[in-house]
């Protein structure tokens, strides 16, 4: 028996009939679609109950599970049924799930702990911080795989010989490398600051009027002025080999930094050992000219 009903949901226009059925296992009246014609029931509960396949001339599909053993009946279907619910279809399908746990023994604290079937395999420690300490034991000294290739080294700070794999490690220990590290930061800032004197008396020998930043801070070192040549902002550094990678990180922070007088022009002095100058010329439209100068 079906009742077809037409809402009007406030002022609103005719909107498509709604069709009211009675289900046929518990006789409710509820409502479906235009699509769902053949709607019989109100609910999954409704449909899945067994009582009302012989009203419907029905033939329930019969079995038994697979999993537990237990005699089942269902809505008839094209194809048979090997389980009586989701949950033993699940278990039975995958196997163990994650709810059935695995004991197992840590390989360093040797406590007792439980993974699921599927870490079980791989897992042989109860924590992040056992695995930690085994591999900080195992890998101590000369046990480490690395150190059998590491060679001796001579310490620069206290001249012992100590043997390490790191291929760069110029210091067998902290108390050598922290002084000698402050003392080869103050010959840092005393090359360059030479580099500095250098390029102000180039400068001054060419002519120019130049002016120093107070203590070398802020983006530019000097800046030259000329009676017939534009005024020069200069940045002033010192290197022991020069790349294109690294004076173009200095060329970026020169260009992001803007001037008053758009005529001055920007240039990165660099002193290359062994080599002598080289300069680059950075343009306010961000093209650069680099030239090595002739001494």
């Amino acid at each position: 028996m079906e009742i077809s009903i037409t809402r009007l949901p406030g002022n609103c226009a005719m909107t498509r009939p709604l069709r009211y059925a009675i289900c046929v296992m518990c006789g409710d009246l509820f409502g479906k679609s235009a699509k769902r014609v053949t709607m019989k029931f109100c609910s999954n509960t409704c449909r899945r109950s067994g009582r009302h396949w012989p009203k419907l001339g029905l033939t329930p599909a019969r079995g038994t599970c697979e999993r537990c053993g237990k005699d089942f009946a269902k809505p008839p279907r094209g194809t048979a049924y090997r389980f009586c619910s989701r949950d033993c279809a699940t278990r039975g399908k995958s196997g163990p799930t994650r709810h059935n746990k695995t004991t197992l023994q840590c390989a360093f604290c040797f406590r007792p702990y439980e993974r699921s079937p599927a870490d079980a395999l791989k897992s042989k420690f109860c924590s992040a911080r056992c695995y930690a300490e085994f591999q900080k034991r195992a890998q101590f000294g000369d046990k480490n795989s690395n150190f059998k290739n590491a060679g001796w080294k001579i310490c620069e700070a206290c001249g012992e010989q100590f043997k390490s794999y790191t291929a760069n490690r110029r210091y067998c220990g902290q108390s050598c490398s922290h002084p000698s590290a402050a003392s080869e930061a103050m010959r840092n800032a005393i090359r360059g600051r030479e580099a500095e004197d250098w390029c102000f008396t180039r400068l001054a020998n060419a002519g120019y009027q130049v002016a120093e930043s107070p203590g070398s801070r802020g983006p530019f070192d000097l800046l030259a002025i000329h009676d017939d040549h534009p005024e020069i902002a200069v940045q002033v550094k010192r290197t022991k080999n020069i790349t294109r990678r690294w004076y173009g990180a200095e060329l970026r922070k020169m260009q992001a930094c803007a001037l008053e007088d758009e005529t001055i022009l920007k240039q990165l002095w660099c002193w290359v050992d062994d080599h002598g100058w080289f300069v680059v010329h950075l343009e306010n439209n961000g093209e650069r000219r680099g030239q090595w100068l002739d001494e």
